[in-house]
């Protein structure tokens, strides 16, 4: 009997023990992992208001901002080339063409200038904002290539308009009662010296050359009705065809977009955005709306009623081809220098989307790479030997660590590896359909690296990313959270943009001439650049696929790894 009543004494305080460590350890978990949502504080709004750049700037204290920065004694001559300085420059240049009277309340200022070392056709680039602008949406004609460009053809039928006498219009005083039409179309023959030097006067180009050869002024009291009046200012930007579901391409209109709001001083969470064209759904239509249409959805003028609207501000942003972008495409970058303006674009819309960059440990390596998906039965610049590749960064990188999905395969040894991988083969990310034979073969080539994983801390962390498969704001996550970006040449590395300062970025060129681009965007913004020359680009049943040698590969990420890795070490 003893031992029996001994025997529940000792289970009774077993289970009371367990009970209470168990209502500890739930409690601990409450607090810690599912905390009140009423005491959390919300995110703060983001800054807009560019920095007064300086030389060096940490990733985690944002500068001061200041409305109208000068040119501080530190400001380099590219920073007043493509930066701050530019800007300045470009603001001091605004006139006034269609000024307010008594009784008229209009107004239309534009501020004109040559960037430097861009293609002379897009001369000169020019933004425009105004107060009382009456847009009328009846005056509107599908067309297939802008008025002044009519020989661009890109997009699909009646993806862009023409725009009828009167579409644009404001009681206000223009000689002449209209915005003055120049001869001034995208030039086919080179300019002279003093072309380039004349000081711009109104031509704007391309899109807004069609909007302001439209607009024309009403006589003071005697304007139109409108059919409702917008409050709040709106951001007009017109997109190139095709090319507005391009990273790249789009990155030039969402800078040239963060510009025109910064040089007129409106701030993003108060604008709404109106597209000037009728191009289909992008998948990087969502980050329009999480930047430059905060204050409501997003309005096409394709979808407009056909009637005429009051607008009380109204901003027009530049054409995406009139970006300092699109400088140096064949030659060696003569500014090869970190711009702030850069810098403060990706850190405001890195902080408006919520997306943080991670602190690292040890460096993050991504591999672009790019993969048949949907109803895409061929794809240009695949890799031609990718598991070679892989199996190369395995061999030559020390203690690597890979990422991918531990769904594809088990490793039955357990070892210690952080594992994921960017390749989704979800229906809804490829229509319905069956991903493609690519996404095996990169299951199997992550195999490859799995199986050799070393059990002791890894120095650096590979991961194989298509970022074809991820929505735009996953990649703008994946970017950011990465320290070596490699890839083939591609719209993919604009993400490069996102990356912190101390990256860098190991480009593929496929032949000789192609743009310099994506060089020059990784000096923009301050990271290590190296070139590898491909063999070759050939055919093959499914496209064009890239011949490399691994070890240049190689070589470069694990020169680019080791001074990043010496860096963070330095940081502890």
């Amino acid at each position: 009997m003893r031992w029996r009543l001994f025997l529940v004494v000792v289970l009774a305080l077993l289970v009371s023990l367990f009970y209470f460590e168990f209502a500890f350890l739930a409690q601990d978990t409450h607090k810690t992992d599912h905390p009140n949502p009423q005491v959390i504080p919300p995110p703060p709004a983001p800054t807009f208001t560019p920095s007064t750049p300086t030389p060096e700037i940490s990733e985690q204290t944002q500068p001061t901002p200041t409305p109208t920065p000068k040119p501080p004694p530190e400001w380099t001559q590219c920073e007043q080339k493509f930066g701050y300085g530019m800007l300045q420059a470009w603001d001091s240049k605004g006139a006034q063409l269609c000024t307010p009277g008594v009784k008229a309340t209009s107004e239309l200022t534009c501020r004109m200038t040559i960037i430097p070392d861009i293609p002379i056709p897009t001369q000169p680039h020019t933004i425009c904002d105004g107060h009382e602008i009456y847009v009328d949406f009846s005056r509107f004609s599908p067309a297939n290539a802008p008025l002044h460009r009519s020989g661009y053809y890109l997009g699909g039928p009646g993806e862009l308009f023409h725009y009828g006498q009167g579409a644009f219009s404001g009681t206000c005083k223009i000689e002449g009662g209209r915005l003055p039409e120049t001869n001034f179309p995208r030039v086919s023959t080179p300019h002279s010296k003093s072309d380039i030097t004349t000081p711009p006067v109104f031509k704007p180009q391309d899109h807004l050359r069609d909007i302001f050869t439209s607009f024309t002024s009403h006589p003071a009291g005697a304007a139109p009705p409108a059919a409702r009046v917008i409050e709040h200012p709106m951001l007009l930007v017109t997109r190139e065809g095709n090319e507005h579901k391009n990273v790249f391409h789009t990155m030039t209109d969402w800078l040239n977009a963060y510009i025109a709001l910064y040089m007129t001083h409106t701030a993003p969470a108060d604008v709404q955005l109106l597209l000037l064209d009728a191009h289909p759904d992008s998948p990087l239509d969502p980050l329009w709306q999480a930047l430059f249409s905060q204050k409501g959805p997003i309005l096409r003028a394709a979808a407009m009623p056909k009637q005429e609207y009051l607008l009380r501000r109204a901003v027009f942003s530049p054409p995406g081809y009139s970006s300092f972008f699109f400088a140096y495409l064949y030659s060696t970058n003569a500014c090869p220098e970190r711009l702030a303006l850069l810098q403060d674009f990706a850190s405001w819309a890195l902080k408006t989307l919520n997306i943080e960059r991670p602190a690292h440990t040890v460096p993050v390596v991504t591999v672009s790479v790019r993969r048949l998906y949907g109803d895409r039965a061929t794809l240009n610049r695949q890799w031609g030997d990718e598991a070679a590749l892989v199996e190369a960064l395995r061999a030559g990188v020390p203690k690597a660590q890979i990422k991918h999905n531990p769904r594809a395969h088990t490793n039955p040894h357990k070892r210690k590896a952080q594992i994921k991988r960017f390749l989704p083969t979800h229906p809804s990310r490829t229509h319905g359909r069956a991903p493609g034979r690519f996404v095996d073969f990169g299951q199997r080539i992550i195999f490859m690296f799995c199986s050799s994983l070393p059990t002791h801390p890894p120095t650096r962390t590979a991961q194989v990313v298509d970022f074809g498969r991820l929505t735009i704001r996953e990649q703008i996550a994946t970017a950011a959270g990465t320290d070596v970006l490699v890839g083939v040449h591609g719209a993919g590395l604009t993400h490069l943009l996102w990356m912190g300062p101390q990256g860098g970025l190991v480009e593929v060129h496929p032949k000789e001439g192609v743009w310099r681009c994506f060089e020059n965007l990784a000096l923009w913004t301050g990271l290590q650049y190296h070139r590898v020359m491909a063999h070759g680009e050939r055919h093959i049943a499914t496209g064009t696929a890239v011949d490399v040698n691994p070890s240049e590969i190689v070589s470069a990420v694990v020169s680019m790894t080791g001074r990043i890795q010496a860096t963070l070490e330095k940081s502890r």
